[in-house]
């Protein structure tokens, strides 16, 4: 039997909390295909590349207007 695979992408510009998040996810579960990134361009390229299932975005990111949170 096979099982799907499920992508998440995770979006914090805090690198503890973005690790935290990642390895509570990874340990959770192989089913998971984990993605991280500390900006909206990159979080853009990845879900360009990707079919995302799972969006976890920090809302106040620093360095970061709200316009282009829109965006993502």
């Amino acid at each position: 039997m096979l099982f799907r695979s499920y992508n998440i992408l995770i979006l914090e510009d805090n690198c503890i909390q973005l690790k935290t998040l990642s390895d509570i996810i990874k340990q959770s579960s192989d089913m998971y295909q984990v993605y991280e990134t500390t900006n909206t361009i990159d979080a853009l390229k990845i879900a360009e590349q990707q079919m995302i299932d799972l969006f976890f975005l920090d809302i106040n990111l620093e360095n970061e207007s709200g316009d282009r949170k829109s965006v993502v």
